[in-house]
C-alpha cells in the first residue's frame, strides 16, 4: 500500500518508519468537513479520484505537551497496523495515511460512507423494521469478525455514532482505535486493564470500575444498548446506579442495568420480537449475556422475516445514484446558504460599526434628558411647595376677610341702631320744640292781650 517515498516526509516529522509504510500519494483534500468529534474531525478527500474520508486529530491535542505527541504517534501506528489487516464488508475499509505539506500530523484515510447511524436516527426516528434488522445484522457480522480475530478484538466503543451507513443503508463498524484504544488481549482475560474509555451510556458495569476485568461480552452489552437506541429512537441515557429506598427513608438500593434502562424497554414494548435478546444483552454478569454468534443467529432469523429494502443490485445502484444526486444538490444549497449567511454576517458587522456612533449619541441624549428630567422634578417640587405656601396665605386672608365682614355687619347693626335712636331722639326734640313753640306763641298772645289792655 506504500505509495509515497520516504523523502516526502521531513526528518523529525511525526511520521515514523512504520507510518511511512502506509503513506499515500495522489491525494486531494477537498476541505469539506464531514463531522467533528472530541478527538478528531473527518474531512472529505479524494484518493486517485475516488471519494473517501480522512480522520484528522485536533491539532490542539497534539500541542498539549511533549508527552502527547509520542502517544498519538503510537496510537496511529497501532491502528494502522491493525486496520491494514482487517478486510470485511461490515468494517470500514482503511486505505492508508496522508501527510499534507507543512503538517506533521497524518490524516487516516478510509472509505467514504453517507452518514452515521446516530445522525440517521436523529433525523428519522425509529427506522423501518427491514432497515433496522439489516443494520443490526451487518453490525453483528462485523462484530463477529472482530471477536473471531486472532487475537480477539474488543471494539470497546460500539455506539450509533461509530456505525456508518452507506447510501443503501448497509452498516459498517468504524473507529477502531485512535481516541478509543483497542484492547487486543484474548477473550478470557487474566489480568486487570484500564478503565474503558468508551461512551458511558453504552458501557457495562464491569468496564467502569477501578482496574476493570472484561472480555468480548463488553461489546455484546453495547450491542444491547444499540438495539435500545434504534428501537426507541432516542439516545438511551441510563439512570443512576443507586436509587432512594422507598421503604427505608435515607437508604439507597442498587439498580440492575435493566432497571436503569427500564424507561426505554417499556417504550419499545415487551412484545417486540427482539426484547428477550435485548434484556439478555443488558445482564449485569457477562457470563449471562449471549455471545456474538448467538446474537448473529437471532438477527439472521429477523432478516429472513424482513428482507432488505433493495431486492436486487441494479435497484440499489439506481437508488444510490439518486441519493448521491440529492446529496450533491443539498450540499450546493448548503454552500449557497453558507455564502448568504457569510454576506449577512458582514452586513450585520458593518451595521454594528455604523450604528455604534448613533447609539453613543443616543446614550448621551438619554443622559441629558435624564438630567433635565431630574431638574424639572426639582422645579416641580419647589413649585408645589410654593403653591402650598400660597394656599395657606389665601386661607389666612379668607379668614381675615370673613372676620372683617363679620365686623362690618356688626358695625352696620350698631349704626342702624344708633341711627334709629338718633331719629327717635330727634323726633322727641322736634315734638318738644313744637310744644315749646306753641307755648311761646300762646305766651306771646297772652302778653299781647295784656298789653292791649
Amino acid at each position: 500500500m506504500a505509495e509515497a517515498d520516504s523523502s516526502d516526509v521531513e526528518d523529525g516529522g511525526m511520521a515514523t518508519h512504520v507510518l511511512q509504510e502506509f503513506l499515500l500519494g495522489d491525494v486531494e483534500v477537498c476541505g469539506r468537513e464531514l463531522g467533528v468529534g472530541s478527538y478528531s474531525s473527518v474531512l472529505e478527500m479524494k484518493y486517485k479520484g475516488m471519494r473517501c474520508a480522512g480522520k484528522k486529530i485536533h491539532r490542539s491535542l497534539y500541542d498539549q505537551g511533549a508527552a502527547v505527541g509520542p502517544e498519538i504517534l503510537e496510537r496511529y501506528e497501532k491502528e494502522c497496523e491493525l486496520l491494514s489487516h482487517l478486510r470485511h464488508p461490515c468494517i470500514v475499509q482503511f486505505l492508508g495515511l496522508y501527510l499534507d505539506d507543512g503538517e506533521d500530523v497524518p490524516i487516516l484515510m478510509m472509505e467514504y460512507l453517507s452518514c452515521a447511524l446516530s445522525d440517521c436516527i436523529d433525523m428519522h426516528g425509529v427506522l423501518a423494521s427491514e432497515i433496522s434488522y439489516t443494520i443490526l445484522h451487518d453490525v453483528a457480522l462485523g462484530l463477529r469478525y472482530l471477536h473471531d480475530h486472532a487475537p480477539p478484538i474488543i471494539h470497546r466503543d460500539l455506539t450509533a455514532n461509530n456505525i456508518l451507513l452507506s447510501s443503501s443503508m448497509r452498516a459498517k463498524i468504524s473507529d477502531l482505535g485512535m481516541a478509543k484504544i483497542l484492547n487486543l488481549a484474548p477473550a478470557q482475560m487474566t489480568h486487570r486493564m484500564t478503565v474503558c474509555p468508551g461512551t458511558i451510556s453504552y458501557m457495562p458495569p464491569e468496564a467502569l470500575i477501578a482496574e476493570p476485568l472484561y472480555d468480548t461480552k463488553l461489546d455484546c452489552f453495547s450491542y444491547g444498548v444499540l438495539m435500545l437506541h434504534m428501537f426507541c429512537g432516542e439516545w438511551p441515557i441510563a439512570l443512576e446506579y443507586l436509587q432512594p429506598d422507598t421503604t427505608h427513608p435515607g437508604r439507597y438500593v442498587p439498580l440492575t442495568e435493566i432497571e436503569r434502562r427500564d424507561k426505554y424497554l417499556r417504550s419499545i414494548g415487551h412484545t417486540h420480537p427482539l426484547m428477550p435478546l435485548i434484556r439478555r444483552c443488558l445482564r449485569n454478569l457477562p457470563a449471562e449475556r449471549p455471545g456474538v454468534a448467538e446474537i448473529l443467529n437471532e438477527l439472521s432469523t429477523m432478516v429472513s422475516r424482513y428482507p432488505p429494502v433493495f431486492g436486487n443490485h441494479v435497484e440499489m445502484l439506481e437508488r444510490m445514484h439518486h441519493d448521491e444526486a440529492e446529496i450533491d444538490q443539498l450540499r450546493l444549497e448548503v454552500d449557497q446558504l453558507r455564502k448568504l449567511l457569510h454576506e449577512k454576517e458582514h452586513e450585520v458587522e458593518n451595521l454594528r460599526f455604523t450604528t455604534a456612533g448613533e447609539i453613543e449619541t443616543l446614550r448621551e441624549q438619554i443622559v441629558c434628558l435624564e438630567n433635565s428630567r431630574v431638574l424639572q422634578e426639582a422645579q416641580v417640587l419647589e413649585l408645589q411647595s410654593e403653591s402650598k405656601r400660597m394656599q395657606l396665605s389665601v386661607r389666612e386672608m379668607e379668614r381675615e376677610l370673613a372676620e372683617a365682614r363679620s365686623r362690618i355687619e356688626q358695625l352696620s347693626e350698631e349704626l342702624e341702631a344708633a341711627t334709629s335712636s338718633a331719629q327717635e331722639q330727634g323726633q322727641e326734640s322736634l315734638t318738644r320744640l313744637r310744644r315749646l313753640q306753641n307755648e311761646l306763641t300762646s305766651s306771646s298772645k297772652e302778653r299781647e292781650a295784656v298789653l292791649k289792655k
